[in-house]
């Protein structure tokens, strides 16, 4: 009797397993890395904190495989036809905590609703332009370049073209 109950929860325990990977539109190739953080979990995670970069975030995971560590952000939408600017941005200042917490990565995985992730390689220019937007960003609130709708479109723009170069 007891082992039949015990039996039953450890399927059910499967099964809400494979629920939570199908509703969090991850693919389960990444599941079967190991997980060194995630931020979906019920304990809250602590952000990842750069002290030279004055930079704080909290990647949905940071997984550990063959390649090392790999920041991975799970966006709701469709999977696009190439990955946006803001979302490579996104995830270079998840690649930069991890690096200035001693865990360099060498890509990192953006995963849309639907279809493979996008591999975004961590380079040096990557880390070189987010950096620089990071830098226009603070600029542009320091000296209160921000419109209404809270953004500078020009600005904007500019990250976003920027952006674009890295995939």
């Amino acid at each position: 009797m007891a082992l039949g109950i015990v039996i039953a929860a450890l399927i059910a325990l499967f099964l809400l397993f494979r629920l939570l990977i199908y509703l969090s539109n991850v693919q389960p190739e990444i599941y079967k890395s190991r997980h060194v953080y995630a931020d979906h979990s019920e304990v809250p995670q602590r952000p990842f904190f750069s002290k030279k970069y004055l930079l704080a975030g909290k990647p949905d995971l940071v997984i550990h495989n063959a390649d090392g560590y790999a920041p991975v952000e799970v966006k709701s939408g469709f999977r696009p036809h190439k990955p946006y600017g803001n979302h490579i941005l996104q995830l270079a200042s998840y690649c930069l905590l991890l690096e200035e917490n001693g865990k360099k990565p060498k890509h990192g995985l953006l995963q849309y609703n639907s279809g493979v992730p996008f591999k975004i390689d961590y380079t040096d220019e990557l880390k070189k332009n987010t950096l620089a937007i990071i830098q226009v960003m603070r600029k542009s609130v320091k000296e209160n370049k921000l419109f209404a709708e809270g953004h500078d479109s020009d600005i904007c723009k500019w990250c976003a073209e920027n952006a674009e170069v890295y995939y």
